[in-house]
C-alpha cells in the first residue's frame, strides 16, 4: 500500500462518525471531497475500509489493536480474517461482529438453517443488482447494451433485475444517466412488485426515503393514477424527486415531512409501509451497523413501527391495501408485527408473506406481507 492511500485511510477513520452517517455514504462523501484520488486508489481505500469495518472486532481480538492509524494499518492490511472465522476458540459474536447479547437474540429469532445461511453471508461482499426501467426499456435490450462493456446476467426472480459481476461506478454509465436503470437489490424489487399497484389507482409510499421502490411502482402504474411519496426526512425526498425525473415518472407528488396527512383520510387504494427497522437483512452492505445493534434499540423500533402503522392505516380506504415491509430478518419486526396488526386493527392477510434470507450469492433479507383493510 502506498503512502498516499495510507494517509487517506487514517484520515478517513479520524473524520468518520458511524453514529451520524452510514459507512458507504461517509466514504462516498469523502471521495467527493478528495477528487484527486484516482480510481485505483479509491478501490484500495474502499476495500480496506469495508474489510476493517466488517472484521474490526475479530481484528481487535486477534491483533490486539486499539486504534486505526499509520502504525496499525499495515497490520490490518496483511490480516487474513478467513483463517479465524471458523476457530471455535474465538467467541462467535466476535467472529461475526456483534455484541454478545444481540448475537444471542438473533440466534433465538431465526430458524437454525436460516441463521447459518445468514452468518455465512455476513462476511462476504453482497451481489450487485440493478433494475431495468420498464418505462424506457426492456431488460433484454438493456442487458444487450450493457454486455458491450460489462459482465452482466439476468436475475432469477425479478423480471426487471440484472446482476453485475463486479462493482462499477454507475453514475458514469450512460444507461444509468439516461434513466434506463436504477441500482436496487433484487429482493427490494420483488417487494415493490408485491404491492401490486395498478394504473389509475391512488398509491402512497409512506416511508419513501429516496424513492427506490416508488420508481418501480410508478413504472408499473404506467404513469397513470396518483403516486405520492412521503417521508419524515426532507433530504431523501429531494433525491427522490431527482430520481423520478430521470426515470420518467410523471404521476408522482411529494408529501413533505410536515404535510397535513389528515386531509388524505381513507384516500388511498394502496399504501407501501417500508418502515424503519433494524436493517439486519442488509448488514453485509452496512457492516458498521452490526456493532451498534442492541436488543433495547430493536424494541424501541418496534414501538415506532406500530405508531407509523397507526398513522398509515387512517389513510387507506376500506377494502384498500397496506404492504408491510422491512429489510429485517427478525420475527419481532415481521411475523410478530403482522400478528399484532391483525389483532388490533380491522385488517386481514392477503396471500402468503414474502421473505428472503441473505445468502452468499443471493439478494438481501427482506420481508413483506400484504394486508387488506376490512369494511
Amino acid at each position: 500500500m502506498n503512502l498516499f492511500c495510507l494517509y487517506h485511510i487514517e484520515y478517513f477513520f479520524l473524520q468518520h462518525d458511524p453514529k451520524r452517517l452510514r459507512l458507504d455514504l461517509s466514504l462516498k462523501n469523502y471521495f467527493k471531497k478528495n477528487r484527486a484520488l484516482g480510481s485505483k486508489d479509491r478501490k484500495v481505500i474502499g476495500n480496506f475500509v469495508f474489510k476493517t469495518t466488517r472484521f474490526l472486532p475479530l481484528m481487535e481480538y486477534v491483533l490486539k489493536i486499539k486504534k486505526i492509524d499509520i502504525t496499525t494499518i499495515p497490520l490490518i492490511d496483511a490480516f487474513k480474517p478467513e483463517a479465524f472465522l471458523n476457530q471455535d476458540s474465538i467467541p462467535p459474536h466476535i467472529r461475526f461482529g456483534f455484541t454478545e447479547m444481540f448475537f444471542s437474540f438473533l440466534e433465538k429469532e431465526m430458524e437454525k438453517k436460516d441463521f447459518d445461511l445468514f452468518l455465512e453471508s455476513l462476511n462476504k461482499e453482497a451481489p450487485l443488482y440493478v433494475r431495468s426501467n420498464p418505462l424506457k426499456t426492456t431488460r433484454d435490450d438493456l442487458i444487450a447494451e450493457l454486455k458491450k462493456t460489462f459482465s452482466v446476467k439476468p436475475t432469477l426472480s425479478s423480471p426487471f433485475g440484472i446482476e453485475f459481476a463486479k462493482r462499477e461506478n454507475f453514475s458514469a454509465i450512460d444507461p444509468f444517466k439516461q434513466g434506463l436503470m436504477e441500482v436496487q437489490d433484487e429482493a427490494s424489487q420483488l417487494v415493490a412488485m408485491k404491492l401490486d399497484a395498478k394504473p389509475k389507482e391512488r398509491v402512497l409510499d409512506f416511508c419513501a426515503g429516496s424513492g427506490g421502490k416508488s420508481l418501480l411502482i410508478g413504472a408499473l402504474m404506467e404513469n397513470q393514477g396518483q403516486l405520492f411519496l412521503h417521508d419524515a426526512r426532507l433530504k431523501p425526498l429531494i433525491e427522490a424527486k431527482k430520481r423520478c425525473k430521470r426515470a420518467g415518472i410523471q404521476n408522482y407528488q411529494i408529501l413533505l415531512p410536515d404535510a397535513d396527512l389528515q386531509k388524505f383520510s381513507q384516500f388511498f387504494d394502496r399504501v407501501l409501509l417500508d418502515v424503519p427497522c433494524s436493517g439486519t437483512g442488509t448488514l453485509r452492505r452496512n457492516p458498521d451497523m452490526k456493532g451498534r445493534l442492541e436488543v433495547t434499540g430493536t424494541r424501541e423500533l418496534i414501538d415506532l413501527q406500530r405508531k407509523i402503522f397507526a398513522k398509515a392505516f387512517q389513510l387507506v380506504k376500506p377494502d384498500g391495501y397496506i404492504l408491510w415491509a422491512t429489510c429485517s430478518v427478525l420475527k419481532e419486526e415481521n411475523q410478530n408485527q403482522i400478528e399484532y396488526f391483525c389483532k388490533h386493527y380491522p385488517v386481514e392477510r392477503i396471500k402468503d408473506p414474502f421473505q428472503t434470507i441473505p445468502t452468499i450469492d443471493g439478494p438481501d433479507g427482506f420481508f413483506c406481507q400484504l394486508l387488506q383493510r376490512k369494511r
